[in-house]
């Protein structure tokens, strides 16, 4: 039976954010909460996790004329005054008549500004003037253990205001999924009261195991047609103090190795920031080296990898989840991040190293790159917060329900 007293407002701009949402969506659901979400930037929101949240009772909004206004009509305005005036009336006086009509107890919404991003930000103005709940959820996972990790926060110094996330203190609360990031947060100005440490619903393992299982059945085909061994690599932020020559040169020497393939991944931010452009794939790809460009969800190319590289992205978690050999090439970056040391990976130290691990783990495929102990003290720090867990996605929805 539904609970009438409860009913939550998700904005959701990008995958991102969906990717670590819909298990707390999906646990407010079987709980009989009412969940509405609306998609609020130009991601159209088309993906297996959408279907299946909209299959179990939550219901998308879609607002077709506050997106004709927002990206289309709203940059033709000029002058301030009036593009302030016309944010009135088409932004904040129908949605806060929205939000009275659908009185949710909390607002979810991403990391990120007070005023949030795209759509979001008549959402969030309208909530804190009729005084609701916004609590603001992972969109990703925080993997760096250093401070300044990209080339801005370096050029800049990590003190600049552009890295003063005082204002977010607005918000009813942050929510970090480590004490990692919590650290990250409390250096960028977030007050610790503000601060919640819950862990990550997204890489909790029956979530991973059933969100794999939902992709499997969306994605049923063979990553790459071959009998070959895939070497899977997962690029990162090219921002984020990465080497990309050595990047480059470690992905030719790999391909030397008999009989395998290797497909690269980009960062989910796009193939400019974390990707390879089409001049760039010319140099890179070949018969062997192979990219993918048809958004297989990550779950699923690790599913089917029999090695999976990565440096820079928090992708690294599923295939701890998954329990698949995981290289770490700590050379390609100057950062350090919650795999290094971790006894979880194989930290390769040189690309001499790194062709020799693939090499050893695909002669024998007993070898393995963690223990069951190293991997449960691994996620019990950097997925359940030291918590159990069912808890996780519990403290999740207490939070957004109190």
């Amino acid at each position: 039976m539904r609970n009438s007293n409860k009913n939550f407002l998700f904005l959701i701009r990008a995958f991102n954010d969906l990717d670590h949402f819909a298990p707390i969506m999906l646990s407010a659901l079987n709980t009989g909460c009412g969940v509405t979400f609306i998609f609020t930037g130009d991601w159209d929101g088309n993906h297996y996790l959408t279907s299946f949240l909209k299959e179990k009772g939550a219901k998308e909004l879609r607002l077709r004329w506050l997106g004709r206004y927002h990206f289309l009509f709203r940059p033709k305005i000029n002058g301030k005054i009036l593009l302030r005036l016309m944010d009135v009336i088409w932004g904040f006086i129908p949605l806060s008549l929205l939000f009275i009509f659908i009185r949710p107890s909390s607002v979810v919404v991403e990391w990120g500004g007070i005023s949030g991003k795209e759509m979001a930000r008549y959402f969030l103005v309208s909530a804190r003037v009729l005084g609701a709940r916004i609590v603001s959820l992972p969109h990703g996972y925080h993997i760096w253990k250093t401070r300044l990790i990209n080339e801005l926060m370096v050029s800049l110094g990590e003190n600049h205001r552009k890295f003063d996330f005082t204002e977010r203190n607005q918000f009813t609360a942050v929510v970090a999924q480590s004490e990692n990031i919590k650290q990250f947060f409390l250096n960028r100005k977030i007050q610790e009261n503000k601060l919640k440490v819950l862990g990550s619903a997204r890489f909790c393992e029956d979530w991973a195991a059933f969100n794999l299982k939902l992709a499997l059945d969306a994605f049923p085909g063979d990553v790459i047609p071959s009998s070959k061994s895939l070497i899977l690599i997962f690029l990162g932020n090219w921002e984020y103090r990465v080497d990309k020559l050595t990047c480059f040169e470690m992905i030719q020497e790999l391909a030397t190795i008999p009989d395998i393939n290797i497909l690269i991944k980009g960062h989910s931010r796009g193939d400019e920031v974390g990707g390879l452009v089409s001049s760039e794939r010319e140099e890179w790809l070949s018969e062997v080296v192979h990219y993918d460009s048809d958004n297989i969800p990550s779950n699923v190319l690790i599913h089917h990898a029999d090695v999976v590289i990565n440096y820079g992205s928090s992708i690294g978690i599923e295939a701890v989840v998954q329990r698949k050999p995981l290289c770490n090439p700590s050379f390609v970056t100057e950062n350090q991040t919650i795999f290094d040391g971790s006894g979880v990976t194989f930290d390769a130290q040189s690309i001499a190293e790194l062709v020799e691990f693939v090499t050893n783990m695909l002669s024998n495929s007993k070898i393995t790159t963690m223990t069951e102990d190293s991997r449960d003290l691994f996620l019990k720090e950097n997925v359940y917060a030291g918590r159990d867990e069912m808890s996780v996605s519990k403290a999740y929805l207490d939070l957004i329900s109190s």
